[in-house]
């Protein structure tokens, strides 16, 4: 029964779970199976971890991954990808944990399913009969027992599809288990009429109120007495559960050497472009010949509108025949030769434009008429002289300002109507001396080149420059040579001799076991399975390869499991007790004034000291204005006479004083049924977290999967 006295710690109240079954099949299915949380004996140097006393193999938990994943390829059509297999991971590890802990207090608890009954779930009077198998055999809203019946018989033979209805029924057995269990805390308890009538009254009920509040940045830190480290550890000790990790951290710095070509690199992969500009100028078959000597696989060769045009083929007039490059192709990164093969017509057209967008503050004639006018006034004052780019920089209200309006090639299609007309109705570059209007302001233009047709036929030759074995083993000697030195140094000492290779020392903080990231490392398993298997703090690893980075790590420090030490915390810690004892000094101040008015109060204390009203506070508000989230203030105004003050009170941003104006209490009913009913449905929604987490601190929680995965 403990786990129910720890439902009943954390939520006062045991009520309802509310999970449709479908899930709870999902989350329970095969549970007593043979493969099962209790189907054999494991061996502990293959255990990915323990739950509840009872180990976990990486065989069984391996084959929960492998459902699940077969399970999103069959929904999806597609494989996982390594991000989506991080969540799959943790989802079939918490699923593990709900079969094993809940299998548990079905034993303690005595909550079985016997054949008789899952005969009846199948084949007993319609009632009884589990609601899916209800569902699966109904037509036109009506169960089809004779359906159900004929289906039966017909899998008798077949031994495959009788193992898989067999399995089925494991399903509604987890399921059958799971409601039962969930129907014990169900009738455990329910929504009384006192709570009812509370809600009620929390609802209805309003005072009006003054306070005083006295925020703690009235007193500098350096006024309080430094903390000691008893006082700290009894902070720490009064507030335990805000000082508990759930699982281990862990906490590692490192270092990069990126895997980068040096520029002896860029310079033989440019010199190996340069040798195939003559051949590639002179082949008949442009596109088998870029196909065969380019590292990009499917761009060797295509007909390109001049929207689509690598930079380095828009700054030049193209003709058949040229060849231009190399190039560091800035769309893609890569190094590039290129060859105009030929300069076609196309169907669709293209032009070239830039532009300045006024818009209209709003829908009105009047506001347009002013945008309007602003736009030709602009129109005029570059037909004037002034420069077109600039006049776009301080006068574009869109995304193109920044860049002197500059819109690029643009197709048929790519812009509204009335944009598209203008520019494609122009026989010459040019300003338009007249506002185009669209439904998004009017837009001054200068068409840069006209409505074309053209395309071009270009073969393309590209060359990834990465470093070559040579960069690559110069890299890793210096990473490896870093690794030599920092061997028995600590966190300083390896700072300051990164410091002198002029490499800068990132962190990975709060790493768990099956963390994927450290710090600026997208894909650091290695790094996170040497911090939790192998390291000790101090230890510094050997060179690893993470995201084209050769790497050394060091081991900072280990979180246990549990409380934090004093260490961990001492900053957090120390301010807290600060702000505590800045409490007390202010309580007293408060104290002093003695029977004072809340304005006499705030007078005589000063600083930001300030009494402000409510007019509306109700017992559910958790915070005051200006005086930011303070329950227990709240909480105190409602047990307040008319006229009556508090005491100094205590919250999260200062001490305040509240004063009951008036109270106008909620006036009495007779019936107080949909109160009720809302704390009954309020109640039942927030169990089926509660559970989670009752169970888990019911339960000894090991996660051992980082030697593994």
């Amino acid at each position: 029964m403990a786990l129910i006295t720890t439902l009943r710690q954390k939520m006062g109240t045991v009520l309802v779970i509310v999970v449709g079954l479908a899930i709870l099949s999902f989350v329970l299915t095969d549970l007593f199976s043979n493969n099962g949380a209790f189907g054999g004996a494991t061996r502990p140097d293959n255990n990915v971890g323990e739950i509840a006393g009872e180990d976990v193999s990486r065989d069984l938990y391996q084959a929960e991954l492998d459902r699940l994943k077969s399970e999103f390829q069959l929904q999806y059509g597609f494989s996982p990808t390594e991000q989506q297999m991080v969540s799959i991971r943790q989802t079939a590890w918490e699923l593990m944990f709900t079969k094993i802990a809940l299998a548990k207090q079905y034993d303690e608890l005595g909550i079985v399913v016997t054949d008789e009954e899952t005969r009846d779930m199948v084949q007993g009077p319609e009632s009884n009969i589990d609601a899916q198998i209800i569902q699966a055999f109904s037509q036109d809203g009506q169960f089809n027992r004779a359906a159900l019946n004929n289906y039966l018989s017909s899998i008798q033979n077949n031994p495959e599809q009788l193992a898989a209805w067999r399995s089925y029924e494991k399903t509604l057995v987890a399921s059958r288990l799971r409601l039962k269990y969930e129907n014990l805390l169900l009738k455990s308890d329910f929504a009384t009429d006192l709570q009812a009538e509370q809600r009620y009254r929390e609802q209805t009920a309003t005072a009006d109120v003054r306070y005083l509040y006295v925020p703690y940045s009235n007193i500098s830190d350096s006024a309080v007495a430094k903390p000691t480290d008893a006082e700290l550890r009894a902070y720490m000790q009064k507030h335990e559960e805000d000082y508990r990790n759930e699982e281990e951290f862990r906490n590692v710095v490192y270092v990069s050497f990126p895997i980068a070509p040096s520029a002896q690199d860029s310079a033989y992969y440019r010199e190996d472009l340069e040798s195939l500009k003559e051949p590639l100028r002179n082949s008949t078959n442009d596109s088998l010949f870029a196909m065969n000597n380019s590292d990009a696989v499917g761009s060797a060769f295509a007909v390109l509108k001049p929207a689509n045009l690598p930079p380095a083929l828009t700054t030049v007039d193209l003709e058949p025949g040229m060849v231009v490059g190399p190039v560091v192709n800035r769309g893609n990164g890569l190094l590039s030769l290129y060859k105009v093969s030929d300069v076609v017509e196309d169907t669709v057209a293209s032009a070239k434009a830039r532009h300045i967008l006024i818009k209209w503050d709003d829908n009105t004639d009047a506001a347009k008429a002013t945008a309007r006018s602003k736009a030709q006034d602009i129109i005029n004052q570059i037909r004037g002289g002034e420069d077109f780019a600039q006049m776009a920089k301080i006068h574009g209200t869109d995304g193109t300002a920044a860049r002197g309006g500059d819109l690029g090639w643009f197709t048929e299609g790519q812009m509204v109507a009335e944009f598209q007309e203008a520019v494609f109705a122009r026989s010459a570059p040019g300003l338009i001396t007249s506002p185009v209007e669209t439904q998004f302001g009017y837009h001054i233009i200068d068409v840069q080149e006209t409505k074309s047709f053209t395309a071009y036929k270009i073969a393309s030759i590209d060359r990834e420059m990465i470093a070559r074995t040579e960069t690559t083993n110069e890299i890793y000697r210096q990473a490896d040579n870093f690794r030599s030195d920092a061997g028995g140094m600590d966190t300083e000492g390896l700072r300051s001799k990164a410091s002198e290779l002029g490499r800068p020392v990132l962190e990975g903080n709060n790493l768990t076991g099956m963390s994927r990231s450290a710090g600026q490392l997208t894909d650091a398993r290695e790094l996170v399975r040497w911090a939790f298997r192998d390291a000790e703090p101090g230890d510094v690893s050997d060179v690893m390869e993470i995201n084209d980075n050769y790497v050394v790590a060091m081991l900072v420090s280990i979180r246990e499991k549990g409380p934090q030490s004093l260490e961990n915390v001492r900053a957090e810690v120390t301010q807290k007790v600060i702000q505590e004892k800045k409490a007390n000094m202010l309580s007293e101040q408060i104290k002093t004034a003695g029977d004072k008015s809340l304005d006499e109060i705030a007078q005589e204390i000063g600083g930001e000291s300030a009494v402000y009203t409510n007019s509306s506070l109700k017992i559910t508000n958790n915070s005051l204005s200006i005086a930011g989230n303070a329950p227990e203030a709240v909480g105190a105004a409602f047990g307040l006479k008319d006229g009556e003050k508090s005491g100094p009170i205590a919250t999260a941003n200062g001490v305040v004083v509240m004063e009951m104006v008036t109270l106008i209490d909620a006036p009495e009913r007779g019936d107080y049924a949909v109160f009720k009913e809302q704390v009954q449905n309020n109640l039942s929604r927030n169990t089926a977290a509660f559970i989670g987490d009752a169970l888990k601190d019911d339960a000894t929680i090991v996660d051992e999967r980082y030697k593994f995965y």
